[in-house]
């Protein structure tokens, strides 16, 4: 958790001791037996809403807290993450902590950010897609854990853990405003684990999966495929144009999750397992190591920068380069700019920078250039109009004086750093 702190922020620690701190809370409540169970004649609410009452007493909670050994926690986490969090703020005034804890922190819970927010049920379809193509049959093997936790079996406090694991951090980032797929990463463990366990079962024929349930599951990946193939030269046309070749993806769970149903209705569970294993190493390769450098190349960034000449030799005098954004950054233009990216706030300041260095350059949005017009330089002038990624309502600008070398970089070609 200290290593968690230091690369994550709180939530390093919060989300750790959400998980274990609710998994005491359910183990002491299933395995307490001076209470009567709540009968199953009354309401289905209040049959819910009693046991949760009696886990969350003060003294549970007490209970269960003390239990974390947050003395012993704290003493560790602080000192791994605290020398580091003073030095950062010494060195920032504090304004690194600031962005950092109030902006990406509660600032991404409270509000969505980046154009990132969702519905409450986002991560369940993100988790979904995510862990294709197993996740087929992910409603079973959660139905299954959920039914052997209420069985008080063998290995109750296993698959309770397992649930509490997923369940916290599903249920925390749900009710978070900013989403991305990436945040719920961690729960994927869990679930492979539940997902394990069924599988395993399944081929050991101690864990039952109906032929209509496995038809369904089976099914449901091949509709997948061809849901792909139809849908993925439809949404290429809008945000990754001339990207038809995306279709050839559908092709995998396709193909995969058909040889997996032939060979399920031949009662053959291994050769199944096996061509389901097969397509998730297939599509996850396809998609990391192919489609992701497909897709970099609609990327603004890079050529934002190139046309400013800084990916030019030394001759082309990179040294007195000046970028700079309004209204529009990415920390990407950093890496590519390699040096100091000034972030504008008013039209004032565009006006000032511009006239500042022959080398100066402005990126920004569309929507802002009748507001920034009338402030320019005679001799500056848009040297780009790109389609933002990912993004149709607005175009980004490079404003600035062309150079031989933004000339160069308007014929596609790529900056050294990718060269």
């Amino acid at each position: 958790m200290g290593l968690a702190v230091l690369a994550k922020g709180p939530s390093g620690v919060i989300l750790p001791i959400g998980v274990l701190g609710m998994f005491l809370l359910c183990l002491r409540q299933l395995q307490r037996t001076d209470i009567a169970a709540v009968p199953r004649e009354r309401h289905w609410l209040v049959r819910w809403t009693v046991p949760v009452v009696r886990a969350l007493s003060p003294s549970q909670l007490w209970t269960a807290a003390w239990s974390l050994r947050p003395i012993t926690m704290a003493v560790i986490v602080c000192a791994i993450a605290l020398p580091w969090y003073i030095t950062v703020g010494i060195k920032t005034d504090g304004q690194w902590l600031i962005g950092f804890l109030g902006t990406h922190n509660v600032g991404r819970f409270v509000a969505p950010m980046e154009g990132h927010g969702g519905p409450i049920f986002y991560y369940l379809v993100a988790v979904m897609l995510g862990m294709l193509p197993w996740s087929v049959f992910l409603p079973q093997a959660i139905g299954s854990i959920v039914s052997r936790v209420r069985s008080r079996g063998d290995r109750q406090a296993n698959d309770l853990f397992l649930l509490c694991w997923v369940g916290v951090y599903i249920g925390f980032f749900s009710l978070a405003r900013t989403k991305l797929p990436s945040y719920v990463l961690p729960c994927y463990p869990a679930l492979a684990l539940m997902l394990g366990r069924l599988i395993d079962g399944w081929l050991a024929q101690t864990e039952i999966i109906s032929r209509k349930t496995l038809r369904f599951a089976l099914g449901a990946g091949c509709v997948v495929g061809i849901g792909a193939i139809i849908g993925l030269p439809i949404t290429a046309s809008f945000f990754l144009p001339g990207e038809w070749e995306l279709a050839f993806i559908g092709l995998i769970p396709l193909i995969g999750f058909g040889a997996a149903l032939y060979f399920a209705e031949k009662e053959r569970r291994q050769p199944a397992a096996i061509a389901i294993a097969c397509t998730a190493v297939v599509l996850a390769t396809t998609l990391f190591a192919g489609v992701s450098c497909i897709v970099d190349r609609h990327q603004n960034t890079w050529q934002l920068i190139a046309l400013t000449g800084r990916t030019g030799d030394s001759s082309a005098g990179v040294d007195d380069l000046q970028v700079a954004t309004f209204d529009y950054f990415r920390p990407s233009l950093v890496f590519y700019a390699r040096k100091h990216v000034q972030d504008l706030q008013t039209v004032e300041q565009v006006g000032e920078f511009l006239r500042s260095s022959p080398r100066a350059y402005l990126v920004t949005r569309s929507d802002q250039w009748e507001k920034i017009e009338a402030a320019l330089p005679d001799d500056v002038q848009v040297l780009s109009r790109q389609k933002m990624f990912l993004r149709r309502r607005n175009d980004v600008l490079v404003i600035g004086r062309e150079s031989q070398v933004a000339q160069d970089a308007k014929s596609g070609k790529p900056p050294s750093v990718l060269r």
